[in-house]
């Protein structure tokens, strides 16, 4: 009986996975062309993916709010990417998809040794860079992150952060139709409970460290494609959580109108 966690997607059973053999192939031509679009989205330090080594890796979301508000996430993602987008229009291309299952399937078993969960490695990122946000979590009486018990709130939130990821690269096909409205709950229930904490720079330090945790977690494994997917998602689902944040200050303001 296979070991994988009941909760983390496995690979396509439907799709042979012979592009990958290519992936590994790639010129630093290529690459170097990849990170140029990387770095159009942010940027990202990290060592020479061919070689397989990585340090220091660190990536930096742009500003989420430079499209017209007045176009969807998926229009937006559209306008900004150099790439022309599928013509099936889901945010990702097959091949990106197959990318995201696979590496995450990597990073499941990965995480199998370590007997932690994916979240777990994002939160720690974003509380060393805000170390602010530990209040919002009430964990900043605890030095070491690792430090925290597992019975804190915190390990829920964590939880559930790793349950979102998993279920957006499960149906990382639709996007925005399977995983926009599970974001528009959960990005809705923070900025609610703890407004002067949660902006969009915030979703964006989230974005990013996910991106840097995928990079961390496999290593040797990690290729340039396969971040440039990551960012393509990731950027989405930050575009997701920030726009409704402009719906929530929106409605706010037009409370404020009728009360006058």
């Amino acid at each position: 009986m296979s070991g994988r966690h009941p909760d983390l997607p496995g690979p396509s059973s439907e799709r042979k996975m012979k592009f990958l053999s290519k992936n590994k192939s790639k010129t630093v031509e290529q690459n170097e062309k990849r990170l140029k679009f990387i770095s159009a989205h942010g940027t990202l330090t990290m060592r020479s993916f061919e070689t397989g080594e990585v340090a220091d890796v660190e990536v930096t979301m742009k500003p989420l709010k430079n499209r017209s508000r007045s176009m969807s996430p998926l229009k937006q993602l559209k306008t900004y990417s150099f790439r022309s987008m599928p013509s099936d229009d889901s945010v990702l291309s097959e091949i990106q998809q197959e990318l995201v299952r696979q590496s995450w399937q990597t990073i499941a078993t990965k995480l199998e040794l370590t007997k932690q969960i994916f979240g777990f490695f994002v939160y720690r990122r974003v509380f060393e860079r805000l170390p602010l946000l530990r209040r919002a979590f009430r964990v900043e009486k605890y030095e070491l992150f690792d430090s925290i018990p597992e019975k804190h709130s915190i390990y829920r939130q964590m939880l559930l952060f790793t349950n979102i990821i998993s279920l957006a690269v499960r149906h990382v096909d639709e996007l925005e139709t399977e995983i926009a409205p599970v974001i528009y709950c959960y990005g809705q229930r923070h900025y609610k409970l703890a407004e002067e904490y949660f902006n969009e720079e915030t979703v964006r330090l989230f974005c990013s460290q996910v991106v840097c945790t995928v990079a961390d977690l496999l290593g040797a494994d990690v290729d340039a494609a396969c971040m440039e997917a990551w960012i393509d998602m990731m950027r989405y689902i930050g575009w997701i959580t920030a726009d409704d944040d402009d719906n929530n200050d929106n409605d706010d303001d037009d409370d404020d109108d009728d009360g006058d």
